[in-house]
């Protein structure tokens, strides 16, 4: 029950972040759009392990270690860009 609560609210929190991320990018027209588009571009380029560390001292200073919150958002955090985590990008 733990892995289907912590997947549903990971999966929804996705869903709802990237779809309004890649509609505000894509039909909004706004200034520093494009110069938004590259940071998000190059942020793809940090390897995860650099932020592994960060991330957990993050974690650890909200209390959200071995909660289940603290799980949907790290799962939510490390596979926001789906693109990149497939198995056929590598």
């Amino acid at each position: 029950m733990n892995s289907v609560m912590v997947t549903a609210g990971a999966v929804a929190l996705l869903l709802l972040t990237s779809s309004m991320a890649k509609f505000a990018l894509a039909m909004l027209r706004f200034p520093y759009r494009l110069a938004l588009f590259i940071v998000i571009l190059a942020s793809l380029m940090i390897p995860e392990q650099v932020v592994l560390v960060p991330f957990y001292r993050t974690m650890l200073a909200l209390d959200l270690i071995n909660t289940r919150i603290g799980l949907i958002i790290a799962y939510t955090v490390f596979f926001l860009p789906g693109w990149r985590r497939s198995p056929r990008a590598r």
